[in-house]
Parts: C-alpha cells; structure tokens; sequence
C-alpha cells in the first residue's frame, strides 16, 4: 500500500518539475531562439540603399512584435516590412524586411532589429549583429576621383549678369526715336505738288449737274442725298469762281458773304433754295421731284449767267 502511494507521489513530483521547467523564472534569461539577420550588398557604397533581412523560428501561435530600430547619426532605417510563414513540427518562421543606409566609412556594425514575444515576458531581444564593409561612393581607379580643391564662388558669365529688358526697352526707344527724325526728314524734304492746272468751272459744274440728273434721286425718293449732291455741286462753283469765299461757310454765312460781294447769284432765291434744303437734309422735309428739278434749274441757270461774258467776248 506504502508502495502505490509512494509510486503517485513521485508521479505528480515529476509534472510539477516538468511544468516548472517550462516555465520561465522571474529574472532568468530568456530561452535561445533559432534566429538569423544578413544586409547587404557587402561592400556597397557610402550612403547606398542595403536590404535588410532577418528571421526568427517560433512555436506556432506565439506572437512576436518588431520594434524599428531608430535612426542614427551613421545608421538610416526605412520601413520595416514583417511576414510569417508556417513550418514544418508545428514551427513557425517570423521574418522582417526593410531598407537600411550607412554613412560610416570602413567596417561597420550594423545591430540587429529588436522585437518584444509578448507570450513570453516583456523583455526585448534582438536580431545577430552584421558586420559589413561601406566604400567610398568614389574609387581610386575611378576618373571622377581627381577633384580640385574648394574655390571660392564663381561669377556669373556677363550675358547672366546684363539687365536684357532694359537693353531691350532702350533699344526700342531709340529705334522709335530714329523713325521720328526719318519721317519728319522725308516730310519736310517732300516737294509740294504743284497746283493743278485749273479747268473751266463752268463747264465741270455742268458736267455735275448732268451727271446727278442721270442719277434720278428724287425719282427714287432719296430728296434728302439730292439736296446734299445739289449744295455741294454749288458750293464748289462759288469757291472756284467768287474770290475769297472760305469753304466751310454755314448757309447763312454763305449767304451774308454773297450779299457783301459782287456776284451774278441770285441772293435771295439762294437764301430760300438753301433753306429748303438745310431743312430736307437735316430735319428731313419732305421734298417732291418738280421742287428738286427746279433746283437743279436754278443753279444751271447761276452756272450759265457766270459764262455769259466769256460767250460775248468769243462772239
């Protein structure tokens, strides 16, 4: 009987030795784990993008969280990117990826990334040590290795350094100022055009009045461009054959002018003929055919009473 329970006893001893071993103690070191870190390419260039990998083998369902390594003056991390595969044995494997740069020249120690097994205990660990070995980003059989000593700050070439917009805004004045003296030169070099040899106005103030008969205005209603053709027809025949008459004159100063001067017009019938046609041309009277024909009577008439004098010398 003292057999059986002492056979028990030592039973439940070894499952609680066997429970107690698993167990991390308080204080103790974490258990070793299966772990592998590797960065490279080895001998990159100062400051060259190197692939960081690392991998850790884990009982299935236990978690693992990556801290990202912090940068410092030499050592430069980019984004961690962590993955997790299964194994075989109820095994998995935990990796991390990312990219790291150096700025240390020679043999460098890169620490390896830390990350926390929050089933296991707070404590951290961290990823095997790689060592690498960082080259100058210029070797010496490179060509581009012959630098020069640092000089001072080179000037800008002249062409930088000249204002163009106001070389430009000058030379546009200057050229403006040059066609100016050019074209008041010309001007006033420019012989004046003689005078044209003056023909008989009797006979072009007729040739006038037959030329706007044909055209037949009041036949079409058009009294007011009638009255107009006829006013200037006359006006014209004044200015070339009463000495002094200014052109431009109004009707009544036109008419003030005829009444101080010797002329074969009729004054006062030229006063009520410019009368009705100042009022047809601008206030637009009507007019009628018979009083547009006996206008054009009327001033025929003054034409022919002026050329009345050379006819009897001829004679």
């Amino acid at each position: 009987m003292n057999g059986r329970v002492s056979a028990r006893r030592l039973a439940a001893l070894s499952v609680v030795a066997a429970l107690a071993a698993s167990r991390p103690m308080a204080g103790a070191a974490p258990a070793p784990l299966a772990m592998h870190a590797e960065a490279g390419p080895d001998g990159a260039p100062l400051g060259a993008r190197l692939q960081y990998r690392g991998w850790i083998v884990l009982p299935r369902g236990q978690r693992v969280h990556w801290i990202t390594p912090p940068d410092v003056e030499a050592v430069s991390w980019g984004v961690l990117h962590p993955s997790r595969a299964p194994g075989a044995g109820g095994m998995d494997t935990a990796r991390v990826e990312g990219d790291v740069q150096l700025f240390a020249l020679g043999p460098s120690d890169l620490a390896g990334v830390r990350f926390v097994l929050p089933d296991a205990g707070p404590a951290e660990r961290a990823l095997p040590v790689v060592h690498l070995n960082v080259r100058p980003t210029l070797s010496a059989a490179d060509s581009n290795a012959r630098l020069r000593p640092v000089r001072g700050p080179l000037a800008a070439p002249w062409w930088e350094r000249v204002a163009w917009r106001w070389v430009a805004a000058i030379a546009a004045a200057i050229a403006l100022v040059i066609a100016l003296v050019v074209w008041w030169r010309r001007r006033r070099a420019r012989p004046l055009a003689a005078p044209a040899a003056s023909a008989d106005p009797v006979a072009e103030t007729l040739a006038e009045l037959a030329a706007l008969h044909r055209l037949g205005l009041p036949r079409q209603g058009r009294y007011a461009e009638h009255a107009f053709q006829l006013t200037l027809i006359l006006r014209r025949f004044l200015e070339r054959t009463a000495g002094g008459l200014t052109p431009g004159l109004t009707s009544g100063e036109l008419v003030s002018w005829l009444s101080h001067h010797p002329t074969r017009v009729d004054v006062a019938r030229l006063d009520a003929l410019l009368r009705v046609w100042d009022r047809i041309k601008f206030a637009r009277a009507p007019g009628s055919v018979e009083q547009s024909a006996e206008a054009e009577a009327a001033v025929e008439a003054w034409v022919r009473a002026h050329a009345r004098p050379v006819e009897r010398e001829v004679a």
